[in-house]
């Protein structure tokens, strides 16, 4: 009987630490992740810099399921600020390339979006952070 009650202060010590994801940080992921899906199908890979961007925005796909994780299995905020902070910086990263290739427009105001979304994200799951 003593072993469930330490179980129960245990559960309910545990839970007020449960990472707790805004609506607004949850769409923003949400719609970062459907955004750099269908950028990374919207083009063939028949140039260099199109394979770079697709292998490029491969990663990115993992990193941010790397933060749905990290939030699934309930990590702390510092690690999921850090991963946030990771897709961001990936973000501008490609950005920057993009300024100096030939891409087109509209593969240039996409990532400028994705980069915006994923600011977003990373603002709003700070601001969590901040408040714990």
């Amino acid at each position: 009987m003593a072993d469930t009650n330490e179980n129960d202060r245990s559960h309910a010590k545990n839970a007020g630490s449960k990472i707790q994801v805004s609506g607004a940080a949850a769409k923003a992921l949400n719609d970062l992740d459907h955004l750099v899906g269908s950028l990374t199908q919207s083009f063939p890979a028949s140039m260099p810099w199109q394979r770079q961007l697709q292998a490029r925005l491969a990663r990115l796909k993992e990193e941010i399921q790397l933060v749905r994780m990290t939030i699934a299995l309930e990590r702390e905020h510092a690690e999921l600020t850090t991963a946030s902070a990771q897709v961001h910086a990936s973000l501008v990263s490609i950005l920057t390339s993009l300024g100096k290739s030939r891409a087109d427009a509209t593969t240039k105001v996409a990532v400028q979006l994705a980069t915006g979304l994923s600011k977003q994200v990373h603002d709003a799951l700070s601001r969590q952070t901040d408040s714990r």
